[in-house]
């Protein structure tokens, strides 16, 4: 496992050439298929090379999400991937040298799905509003311009440009200290930065993360970096800014670009255990942690005790399920939002297959007692207003 560790070509080729063969295997009329058989020869591979890891419980986990009969627990990211994938990211993204602690991961479909999932979200846990001033360090990826303009988020942007010359008419592609200084105004929730940077391509020098690690320090405690780290492989000894700001940062990274499977949409956010994402939550006044408490309160006992990474992953799937919650509980009557199928939010989903006729009359019924209620509730609270 050594020489394959210091030659990760050879790995690459030995993954795609053993993946093939296992692809090709048959058991009864099922076969796997090259592109299974090299993802989970690469999964196998990178395990044994870097992770300490139960070989057994990792092929079961591997078998059993292949199979697809089910659906994954926990849904943030299956146990043992996470633990390959956490290894890959301290390799590439921190050059050998994680920072301490633990860094928790949610697998996306890839890096633009992750950034809507990380805007989303803070929107939605009160840690960003709109309106809010954010900062972009441009030239910058077409969606980070985008999604401050929809009309869900009306971010005031602030531009961090890299308009640092070595002479006249000759662009470095380099932000100067006057343009990085911007991220000392405390009025500025977030920056987004692609790092290394696209379309120059230059990683962000150690004076830029000295710099920010010092704007950190003593003058906007709470900046939220995010930082997206899909270029990473193609820069000897890359270090991402996480490793400098660990608490701060949201480190999107997808497996398209240095792999060239852009169609297989894998990406990851990686957010560190000590984050001031989770420090800022806590630390809300009583009345909005009431209001996250009523949002999550469905899922959970305890939902204070939600972590930010894992409210990413509710927020993805979060859908109006109150009266379904509210029928199960009064009339013992279990249904799908269909929401959840591409359909209406406000729509359900029942199974035709396997009950008697007179049973869906019966469903239909409960449903409209539970939304007669609403309806009796909602005239009775405009009332007493």
């Amino acid at each position: 496992m050594g020489v394959l560790r210091d030659n990760p070509e050879l790995a690459l080729f030995l993954c795609l050439a053993v993946g093939y063969l296992v692809g090709k295997l048959r058991v009864g009329p099922i076969t796997l298929g090259g592109i299974c058989g090299t993802l989970i020869v690469s999964l196998l591979v990178g395990a044994w090379a870097h992770v300490e890891i139960d070989k057994d419980a990792y092929v079961h986990e591997l078998t059993d999400a292949i199979t697809g009969d089910n659906y994954p627990v926990p849904d943030r990211m299956l146990v043992h991937a996470e633990q390959v994938v956490r290894g890959y990211v301290g390799d590439e993204m921190f050059d050998k040298r994680p920072p301490a602690g633990d860094l928790s991961l949610f697998a996306t479909e890839g890096g633009t799905a992750a950034m809507c999932y990380i805007v989303d979200s803070l929107m939605k846990n009160g840690v960003l509003h709109k309106g809010d001033k954010i900062a972009l360090m441009t030239p910058v990826f077409t969606p980070y311009i985008e999604i401050p303009e929809l009309d869900t988020f009306e971010f005031e942007v602030v531009n961090v440009s890299a308009s640092l010359f070595a002479e006249t008419g000759v662009r470095q592609w380099r932000y100067p200290e006057e343009e990085i200084a911007k991220l000392a105004d405390p009025s500025v929730k977030l920056v987004c930065l692609v790092n290394p940077s696209n379309p120059p391509s230059l990683a962000l020098s150690e004076r830029m993360a000295h710099q920010m690690k010092d704007i950190v320090a003593t003058g906007n405690p709470n900046l939220l970096i995010v930082t997206d780290d899909v270029y990473g492989t193609f820069v000897p000894g890359f270090r991402s800014i996480a490793i400098d700001l660990p608490r701060n940062t949201l480190l999107v990274y997808s497996y398209s670009k240095h792999y060239g499977c852009t169609g297989w949409r894998l990406g990851v956010i990686g957010l560190h255990d000590d984050n001031v994402v989770d420090e800022m939550i806590a630390g809300f006044p009583q009345d909005q942690k009431d209001r996250l408490a009523k949002r999550y309160g469905t899922l959970t006992l305890e939902p204070e005790k939600i972590r930010f990474i894992d409210r990413m992953v509710l927020e993805k799937n979060y859908e109006p399920v109150d009266p379904l919650f509210r029928l199960a509980e009064q009339t013992s009557v279990v249904l799908l939002n269909g929401g959840g199928f591409d359909g209406p939010q406000w729509s359900v989903r029942v199974s035709l297959a396997n009950l008697d006729d007179l049973d869906y009359l019966k469903i239909g019924h409960h449903l409209r007692r539970i939304f007669n209620d609403y309806a009796a509730e909602w005239e009775r609270a405009k009332a007493s207003v």
